[in-house]
């Protein structure tokens, strides 16, 4: 991929672009971006994963919950998720797996999420393109 493909499906805001850190590593894998994901009239929060052994990408979602003293804590939470991409069944998407540590990225990958309504809390997304071994393209 030349730079002009990627900078055409990173800067058009065609697709929602998404990332998983390699250097962001958690117990089973890795951590990726904050998204969102469109439930009737709000938006449920959700952070990705990538379990290195499955090799299969998590989401892991909470309904975003203001308390009843308002404050820091809830702006700091709203603002993280104010420009976090919106994904959705049947959707194409770019993945871009980083290293934020060695300062490494990958070429954009193209995916799309399978059609079916699937994003329940902590469980893995499935993709029409099948499985992403992501440590190969590191």
């Amino acid at each position: 991929m030349n730079r002009k493909e990627v900078a055409q499906l990173l800067n058009f805001n065609r697709y929602p672009v998404l990332t998983i850190d390699l250097a962001d590593k958690i117990q089973w894998g890795f951590k990726g971006c904050k998204v969102r994901i469109p439930c009737g009239n709000y938006f449920l929060h959700a952070e990705l994963e990538w379990f290195e052994n499955d090799k299969q990408i998590l989401i892991t979602k909470e309904i975003p919950i203001i308390s009843n003293s308002f404050g820091y804590r809830d702006v700091l939470e709203m603002c993280e998720y104010a420009n976090a991409p919106i994904i959705d069944a049947g959707q194409e998407i770019v993945l871009v797996v980083i290293n934020s540590v060695k300062h490494t990225a990958t070429a954009p990958i193209m995916l799309k999420i399978s059609k079916e309504k699937q994003f329940d809390r902590s469980q893995p997304i499935s993709f029409e393109n099948g499985v992403i071994d992501l440590k190969k393209r590191e």
